[in-house]
């Protein structure tokens, strides 16, 4: 047993010494300036992939977004190869990044780059010229959001990898054999308000002014989950809604007609100063359900001042203008209601005036129940416009959002 671990021990110092007498070898007249191709007329093969694991913020204002991803690069150099046999069964060993050549590979769109690690990340290098780097990084990519259909908005941000300075005749930028087509996300931690769809890829050549330069483009596609917004925005905001129309069906004779017409104007404004602090802020493509807030404030001050006009046609008592009357006939028409109470009142006064029996406070009492009566008319009517309005313009706003979400 002690002759094993003596041997043992022996073979891996045989092993460390062939290491370093390899190291002295390969770097002995090595250039990181000098591109490591194969064949000197292609161009150096640089594979990349990227491992998402979280989408950590979404800024809407500033138009970006942060992630923290897991970098993936490999290549080939020609002039870092050697056979294991010669140096003790030696097949790889790390090297320090500033003694080799590296792609000078760029994120197109990234505002920011931070390296979350401990320590700085060494290159592992194969027999074969084989270096592969894994690095972490926590990176800001600018991209353009679109808050129009808030909260079903669905976001696509590019993520664009690239060389700074070499075109396409000096590096070639790959996807990774295992994902020919998109991003690793084996290892994605979910986001609280964001859902990610996928993150497709695709290579292609850009032509730029000092030639074409080879991309792998990453579209980052994720959608907001909405359905807390169901909860806090839209299903409150919906029932205030439905309850502005209600006030019209109310009784002209109800004593809180305009009580409720003003508890549901207030109640909508303070929905509002609620809603305005869930709302995204953005100028270029405002959310389009901002407009329904509007509109549903504008039509409970509309119904409010509606009511008070109705209410005081009540009251009046004189006698009803014969265009008033034709416009009730219309109005009854229209809604298939008729009133039977003003049929007899009218029958009730020619009956009188025939008879002479009548007093004066009489006739003023049957004149205001005809105003009554065509203010009910009218109240009916608002009711009925109210409500095709909201149908028609209020709920396809929402509709239009949400059928994003399907």
């Amino acid at each position: 047993m002690m002759l094993f671990c003596l041997l043992f021990s022996l073979g891996e110092q045989g092993k460390y010494a062939s290491a370093i007498s390899l190291r002295e070898k390969l770097f002995a007249n090595y250039s990181k300036h000098i591109l490591p191709s194969i064949d000197e007329e292609k161009p150096v093969e640089v594979f990349y992939n990227f491992a998402l694991n979280q989408i950590m913020l979404v800024n809407i204002l500033e138009m970006s977004v942060k992630l923290l991803i897991w970098n993936r690069i490999k290549w080939i150099d020609r002039n870092l190869k050697w056979n294991p046999q010669d140096y003790n069964n030696v097949t790889q060993m790390t090297v320090e990044s500033d003694i080799i050549w590296k792609p000078d590979l760029v994120i197109s769109e990234s505002t920011k780059v931070e390296k979350p690690a401990l320590i700085d990340m060494e290159y592992e290098l194969q027999y074969t010229g084989e270096i592969t780097v894994l690095t972490i990084n926590v990176i800001v990519i600018k991209c353009s959001i679109n808050v129009k259909y808030f909260p079903f908005d669905e976001q696509l941000c590019p993520l664009t990898v690239e060389s700074w300075a070499n075109p396409d005749t000096d590096i070639m930028v790959l996807p990774y054999e295992q994902y020919p087509d998109s991003a690793d996300i084996s290892n994605y931690v979910t986001n609280e308000e964001w859902e990610l769809i996928s993150v497709k890829s695709i290579n292609k050549t850009q032509l730029y002014l000092y030639g074409n330069f080879s991309q792998l483009r990453f579209n980052l596609r994720f959608k907001r989950k909405a359905m807390s917004y169901w909860k806090s925005l839209l299903i409150p905001s919906i029932l205030l809604t439905m309850l502005t129309g209600f006030s019209f069906f109310l009784p002209i004779q109800c004593g809180e007609k305009i009580g409720y017409s003003i508890t549901i104007l207030l109640a909508q404004s303070v929905n509002s100063i609620l809603v305005i602090e869930k709302l995204p802020q953005a100028n270029e493509h405002p959310p389009l359900l901002s407009n329904f807030y509007v509109f549903s404030i504008a039509m409970a001050a509309c119904s409010l001042t509606l009511n008070i006009l109705t209410v005081n046609l009540s009251f009046i008592n004189t006698e009803v203008p014969q265009w008033l009357k034709s416009m009730r006939i219309a109005l009854d028409f229209s809604l298939c209601r008729f009133s039977k109470l003003t049929k007899n009142s009218n029958a009730n006064i020619k009956n009188n005036n025939n008879n002479n029996n009548y007093t004066e406070e009489n006739s003023a009492d049957l004149k205001r129940q005809e105003w009554n009566d065509l203010a009910s008319t009218i109240d009916k009517s608002l009711g009925v416009i109210y409500t095709l309005i909201a149908v028609c313009i209020v709920f396809p706003i929402i509709a239009q959002c949400a059928w994003k979400i399907f």
